[in-house]
């Protein structure tokens, strides 16, 4: 016996609503996939090379104390040639963002953060030992005496 016409238009509602549904499924699994990607495009570019500069940083200070278990100053890194550029001790400014740096007194922790030059809007980040790049509203400091504030800071991916 043959479905009835009705039976068929049935059987259509039905695979185009399951096509539909696969559809969205398949839209929000690219949009989360696609969201960190999208959030990272949003920054300015001095906000990105402020991010990048932390992160040279931080990998600066990996290889310092890989080689004598003791985090160094910024002066330290650039002489061991570990950083490039016109590194002062403790601070520097860079494209719109100033950077300051310290250790603990017993250099085995260091903080470096990057705050925003003058009026210039953009987020202050912050990044220690643990590589863990935090970002922070414009009015925080995040570093005090070499250690990192978790307060208040969001990883930023």
């Amino acid at each position: 016996m043959a479905p009835s016409p009705k039976d068929l238009m049935s059987t259509q509602k039905g695979d185009a609503a399951a096509k539909l549904l696969m559809l969205l499924v398949g839209l929000a699994v690219v949009g989360a996939f696609a969201s960190p990607w999208l959030l990272r495009s949003y920054r300015s570019k001095e906000e990105a090379k402020a991010i990048s500069m932390l992160r040279r940083i931080h990998s600066a200070q990996t290889d310092h104390y890989g080689a004598s278990r003791l985090y160094g100053s910024m002066a330290k890194l650039r002489d061991a040639k570990m950083l490039e550029g016109p590194f002062q001790d403790k601070q520097f400014t860079m494209e719109g963002y100033k950077y300051f740096h310290s250790t603990d007194g017993t250099l085995k922790r260091f903080c470096a953060e990057a705050v925003p030059e003058g009026e210039k809007a953009g987020k202050t980040y912050g990044i220690d030992e643990t590589g863990v790049l935090l970002e922070y509203d414009r009015n925080v400091s995040p570093c005090f005496a070499g250690e990192l504030s978790r307060t208040g800071g969001t990883p930023v991916r």
